[in-house]
């Protein structure tokens, strides 16, 4: 015979099986409570710690000004003694020359509990000199400056000049000379350049601590002139080389520039004239450009000088030989920086404009020769470098989507 348990009994026993369970629960809650209370506390804790560790540092900036010495800054600026001021000097000695720091130069200063933990300043516009101390040692070291870096957009229109209508718009000097680069293979910055032209760029600019600092890259630009559009934009390859491209893939920089240097005007074109010495007419082989004596004259392409020296009337002269059949030279200079021989880049400085040889003022004389023959340098145009690669034309088709717009 089976026996049943009554409803009573079971009813109470589950009961008691329930309570156990929630009384399980709560210590489990109560525990996890705890523990996350604790977590909590030991956090604040951290917190705490952590907040009295960083009020133990402090820092203060001085800048150089003229006639400072760093072992007087040391100190007087920064509190140590003349021993420890030696030994600072001697440590930045290790890494760069003490006595390069500039006036004007900003020395970050950081003390812990009233003691030297660190001393930055600028060395370059790149790297920052670090003095720190460990084991009562002082150690220096080089350490890069990090910028955050931001994107401008500049645009305007030549009424005076293209320089002082660049500073006009907004751009600086060095951002000014950047774009004259980009398109010095296209335009004649100093002798086509005329009212009503107009630029537009897109550029990237250096931030520090906030402010500005200084300006980079081009990233795209335009230049109108004489109603011709010339657009560039940056392609960076697979090895870090920057480049910039028009919109179809070619190639901004051409084999040779357009001028050696910076002209106030033509004295002498291409073509018969009266010599100015010799009162006779014959042909000039070149073009004259004058300049003050001292200004200075650069290769317009790469090659090899197969002349450098004294040339008749020619005066101080530089013959340069380059690719595909192209051969400069540069007559009447003051001075002459390069030898027989010597390889050259593309906008190497070669020598100063003088007036040495048959001259009756200071100039250039500038001679363009293709395959031999005489060609005027400002109506002959040279070969583009190469396209750019294939592989790279995604990089360019997404900067022209991007930034074609903002330079329109």
């Amino acid at each position: 015979m089976q026996k049943h348990i009554s409803h009573p009994i079971l009813i109470r026993t589950l009961g008691l099986v329930v309570l156990g369970l929630m009384i399980l629960v709560a210590i489990r809650v109560s525990a996890q409570i705890a523990e996350t209370n604790a977590e909590e506390a030991a956090i604040e804790q951290a917190k705490l710690e952590q907040a009295a560790y960083d009020a133990r540092f402090s820092n203060e900036n001085y800048t150089v000004a003229d006639g400072d010495v760093m072992a007087a800054i040391l100190q007087n600026e920064v509190g140590l003694s003349y021993e420890e001021a030696l030994e600072v000097v001697d440590a930045i000695n290790t890494e760069h020359d003490v006595t390069k720091v500039r006036a004007g130069t900003d020395i970050a200063i950081t003390y812990f509990d009233d003691t030297l933990d660190s001393l930055t300043y600028d060395i370059s516009s790149d790297d920052a000199l670090v003095i720190t101390r460990a084991d009562e040692e002082y150690n220096a070291s080089i350490e890069p400056i990090t910028y955050d870096i931001d994107v401008a957009q500049r645009a305007g229109t030549i009424e005076t000049s293209f320089y002082n209508d660049g500073i006009e718009a907004g751009l600086t000097p060095r951002m000014i000379m950047e774009l004259a680069k980009v398109f010095a293979f296209d335009v004649d910055f100093v002798n086509s350049i005329q009212d009503g032209d107009s630029f537009s760029v897109v550029y990237e600019r250096l931030v520090r601590k906030g402010e500005l600092v200084g300006t980079r890259d081009i990233i795209a630009a335009r230049f109108t002139t004489n109603g011709k559009d010339f657009s560039v934009y940056r392609v960076i390859d697979d090895e870090g080389k920057t480049g910039y491209y028009s919109p179809d893939g070619g190639s901004s920089r051409r084999l040779l520039l357009k001028t050696p240097l910076n002209f106030t005007r033509i004295s002498s074109n291409f073509g018969n004239r009266k010599h100015p010495i010799s009162g006779g007419w014959k042909q000039h082989k070149g073009i004259d450009l004058a300049a003050s004596t001292g200004t200075p004259v650069e290769s317009v392409g790469s090659g090899t000088v197969s002349i450098a020296g004294w040339n008749g009337g020619y005066g101080k002269f530089v013959k340069i030989k380059h690719t595909s059949g192209y051969v400069t030279a540069y007559a009447h200079l003051s001075k002459i920086n390069v030898t027989k021989g010597q390889q050259v880049e593309q906008g190497e400085l070669i020598g100063a404009v003088g007036t040495t040889g048959s001259s009756t003022g200071p100039h250039l004389h500038y001679e363009m020769y293709f395959n031999d023959q005489l060609v005027h340098p400002f109506n002959h145009d040279t070969p583009k470098e190469e396209p750019l690669p294939e592989h790279l034309q995604p990089r360019l088709e997404k900067a022209v989507a991007t930034y074609s717009s903002q330079i329109k």
